[in-house]
């Protein structure tokens, strides 16, 4: 095999990986726009803390548990739900590592801190018990609005 022939494959085999490549994040886009969560737009006064930055995980399996999101978290705390996303490109994973949540306060079952840690543990729509650990970097802002939350 001469330079040439090792060029023209390496060529192909790159523009191969490439296509792939584009087709699984058009899915992943497609299947985020038709099944993700809607999260309406708020104004200013009705949110109480938000994080764009936060890290945490899934408590739902063991990928969930080792994976997650570092640094891409975006919680959002309004004066009646929790929320759990996350920006894009991050968003087209989020769904597969469960931390896409929409959760009313009246489903907060319990919510603990350890150390910098919050477990939050909390009723689906299909009655179902989760948990997802949130690692906010505004820990004590995190932690007087959460605790608001649980005495309201």
């Amino acid at each position: 095999m001469n330079n040439d022939d090792f060029t023209l494959l390496f060529v192909f085999f790159f523009v191969f990986i490439m296509l792939i490549n584009i087709v699984m994040v058009a899915y992943l886009y497609y299947r985020r726009k038709t099944r993700g969560i809607t999260f309406p737009t708020l104004d200013k006064n009705e949110i109480l803390y938000v994080e764009k930055t936060a890290s945490g995980r899934s408590m739902k399996n063991f990928m969930t548990q080792y994976g997650g999101a570092r640094n891409t978290l975006k919680v959002v705390v309004t004066p009646n739900e929790l929320w759990l996303t996350s920006w894009f490109p991050f968003s087209l994973l989020i769904e597969i590592f469960d931390l896409e949540h929409r959760i009313n306060k009246e489903d907060i079952i319990n919510i603990e801190q350890e150390d910098k840690v919050f477990r939050v543990t909390f009723k689906t729509q299909d009655e179902l018990e989760k948990t997802v650990e949130i690692l906010p970097k505004k820990i004590q802002e995190f932690e007087v609005v959460i605790a608001n939350m649980k005495k309201a």
